[in-house]
């Protein structure tokens, strides 16, 4: 089976390396076409060729990839690319055991694991943001829609927010005054902002993508690119810190005074 592969690798090694001397194209993919053979029967295997050509020698280069499951950095890319997050109406209305919650979890947000072994969530973290009261406690070891749509932001904002500032965050949105139902539609319009905004920035980043791949003329430029995004994201995080603390101090500001009031008005007047 496996110098069926090669054949086919060289086959088509071949045909590309005759267009590129010909139309003196400095990069070429072949994943994409093998994709669409009969390659992609081979069960549990996928192949990936690269090829790369410098057009002033034509030096050639093939490196060729074998994995056992798991899936090429491209497809990966375009599997973030395609995310259209969770929509409410996706969301059990019922109440779900702890394996229940983590299969559906696995299924959420497979795109945005970096390998297959990778944990998208675990009964030890739930555990564990149920004791910082990140979220409430189940009912009878079952959690409700709700609860499920916070652990969702959770598994989202615990890349980039300690514990702490998490639950400050879903704080703001909370209050002891509002009702069970009051707090219910607050999380679900909550949620479905942050989906909204989210979609919208995948949307801007594949555009960015895009371009930029277009515009690629060296390697150093994708190192260019990965700088740029650590360096936005850096600073998008110490802002939206910024902003969180500045939100607090005004809640916080604005209880106190709440409170001073109430005391002044309960006290009783000198005589």
């Amino acid at each position: 089976m496996f110098h069926v592969v090669l054949n086919t690798i060289y086959k088509y090694y071949t045909i590309f390396d005759t267009l590129c001397k010909v139309c003196s194209f400095k990069y070429y993919m072949l994943g994409v076409l093998l994709s669409r053979t009969s390659l992609n029967a081979l069960t549990h295997r996928f192949i990936s060729v690269y090829i790369y050509i410098i057009s002033k020698n034509t030096y050639s280069k093939i490196t060729i990839e074998l994995m056992h499951g798991g899936t090429t950095m491209k497809t990966k890319l375009e599997s973030f690319f395609q995310y259209q997050g969770i929509a409410l109406e996706d969301i059990p209305k019922i109440p779900l055991y702890m394996d229940q919650l983590l299969s559906l979890f696995d299924d959420y947000f497979s795109d945005f694991r970096r390998d297959e072994d990778e944990k998208i969530m675990t009964k030890t973290m739930i555990n564990n943001y149920v004791k910082a009261k990140v979220i409430t406690p189940p009912v009878k070891k079952k959690y409700s829609k709700e609860q499920l749509m916070l652990l969702a932001l959770v598994y989202k904002l615990k890349n980039i927010l300690a514990m702490s500032d998490v639950k400050g965050f879903f704080d703001l949105y909370d209050a002891p005054e509002l009702s069970e139902d009051e707090r219910n539609r607050r999380i679900e319009e909550y949620f479905m902002i942050y989906n909204a905004i989210e979609l919208e920035h995948i949307g801007v980043l594949n555009e960015r993508y895009k371009n930029f791949k277009a515009t690629l003329t060296e390697e150093n430029d994708k190192k260019a690119l990965v700088a740029r995004l650590l360096v936005e994201a850096d600073l998008n995080k110490r802002l939206a810190l910024m902003l969180l603390d500045e939100e607090k101090e005004e809640a916080e500001s604005k209880a106190k005074l709440e409170a001073d009031l109430d005391d002044n008005e309960n006290a009783e007047p000198k005589k």
